[in-house]
């Protein structure tokens, strides 16, 4: 089930690129996901580096995985996103993708990696 749910995330994230700039300013509005990053940590899968953040949705804990971001780790604290994917294939699969807003006007896409309570 672990291989799985980390092929799933690798597929989600497949064209996902690092952090980029808004290059039309993203609309805040769009992120009205409150998000609260408890953790975050970078691994190394297959050559390329990921970012594992250990979040808090609507008092749901996640572990969401992204394209590391160059430069550093995601510092813990509030953000905003919104969720691009969300597939529910049966009742007991789910499958989502969240795009993070940062104050600076970039954003993060990042895929369903964990989830509990």
């Amino acid at each position: 089930m672990k291989h799985f749910a980390a092929a799933l995330s690798l597929l989600l994230l497949a064209g996902a690129a690092q952090a980029r700039a808004a290059t039309a300013k993203a609309d805040p509005s769009a992120y009205a996901i409150a998000v609260h990053v408890s953790g975050s940590e970078w691994e190394m899968i297959g050559g390329n580096q990921f970012e594992d953040v250990i979040v808090t949705i609507a008092g749901k804990h996640y572990r969401l995985r992204g394209v590391f971001i160059a430069g550093g780790l995601i510092v813990p604290g509030d953000y905003h996103a919104r969720l691009i994917t969300d597939v529910h294939k049966a009742s007991y699969l789910t499958a989502q993708e969240y795009e993070f807003l940062f104050p600076d006007g970039t954003t993060w896409k990042c895929g369903l990696e964990g989830l509990w309570g």
